[in-house]
């Protein structure tokens, strides 16, 4: 496998896309990791169809990772731990790619005090109870995240906004999302000091984005819900 600077990550660091400004470097790289560690700021990784077992650490601000293939089919899947987690960097962008977690790990997806970060046509899936995790730290809170036409399933919560010194994640936008077969909550408040584990969310921590960007929620019964019929939701 190997990155393209500006460009692609492909077994054999066979290139899919010419650099417009006339260069091309070649960096080997044997997973997704590797790739992601020899990057720079504003470069992009494609990703072939293939199950990665391993887990993948974003630190670096402005990549872009496009998986190849039909929806899924480049799959992040690791024994144990979180599949990928964004670690207090901002700007980055998921694009197609298959995101699971191991049974015994934090979140599948986990985003740590990210702003700016975008993911579009992704598939979020359990072993891990939390599909999707939004967090803080005691320098920053999660973000401005924006999700287009992904598909959250498989897990106990969908997504979970957990509190830190700098309150709840915020300004959280889903667009023609999915969830399904989540059990406990589709979208959870986790207050990590307080004396309630899931609580209801309030309207200022989403944003629907019009009646024609509904999300679908699956047998949506749980106290995720922050209003009788908001706009923007659909039920089947």
């Amino acid at each position: 496998m190997g990155i393209i600077e500006g460009g692609a990550v492909l077994p054999g660091a066979i290139p899919r896309h010419v650099n417009p400004f006339g260069f091309t470097r070649y960096v080997n790289g044997g997973t997704i990791q590797a790739a992601v560690d020899k990057s720079n700021p504003g470069d992009v990784i494609y990703i072939a169809p293939a199950t990665y077992a391993e887990n993948v650490v974003i630190t670096t601000a402005g990549l872009t990772l496009v998986g190849l293939g039909a929806r899924g089919e480049a799959w992040i899947n690791p024994a144990a731990g979180v599949g990928l987690h964004i670690n207090a960097v901002n700007d980055v962008v998921v694009i197609n790619l298959g995101i699971a977690g191991a049974a015994a790990a934090a979140a599948a997806l986990q985003l740590t005090a990210s702003e700016e970060s975008r993911f579009h046509a992704c598939k979020i899936e359990g072993g891990s109870d939390v599909l999707a995790l939004l967090e803080g730290t005691a320098g920053g809170q999660c973000g401005n995240l924006m999700f287009f036409d992904c598909e959250f399933a498989w897990g106990l919560v969908g997504m979970e906004f957990d509190d830190s010194l700098f309150g709840f994640p915020t300004q959280i936008l889903l667009r023609g999302c999915w969830f399904h077969e989540v059990t406990t909550a589709h979208l959870r408040q986790n207050p990590v000091a307080g004396s309630v584990n899931a609580a209801a969310l309030p309207s200022s921590r989403l944003a629907f984005w019009s009646r024609r960007s509904w999300c679908r929620f699956l047998s949506f019964h749980h106290i995720g819900f922050f209003r009788p019929n908001p706009q923007g939701y659909q039920w089947i």
